[in-house]
């Protein structure tokens, strides 16, 4: 595997210097950058799913006042036990009547 630095320069490796090399190779890279880049989308991805999945919930443990949200509800939670994450979701979002997104659990890509 070859790291090329900022200019496209495959970046030299010393024979038998491995922290030589990795130091060499945190500084002539954007390595630090790239690793700090993707934990940080990867927690408002987590961020976003948790907030998600809390009104979820919410819609489900609320008190409505209309019987028929009431009956498709209690509904969703008899069959919740047998159904998968992804097509709990689904159903709750299409109860509550929220258009699909790519960040849905099941949505075909």
């Amino acid at each position: 595997m070859t790291f090329r630095d900022s200019y496209g320069w495959p970046v030299e490796r010393i024979r038998g210097r491995p922290i030589t090399n990795l130091i060499r190779l945190l500084i002539h890279t954007n390595l630090r950058q790239t690793i700090g880049q993707w934990l940080v989308a990867d927690a408002v991805g987590v961020t976003m799913k948790l907030h998600e999945d809390a009104m979820r919930f919410r819609w489900l443990t609320e008190d409505h006042d209309d019987r028929e949200t009431r009956l498709r509800r209690n509904d969703l939670l008899k069959r919740m036990s047998v159904t998968s994450y992804s097509a709990a979701c689904m159903d709750i979002d299409i109860a509550r009547g929220v258009p699909m997104t790519e960040t849905t659990p099941g949505k075909g890509r």
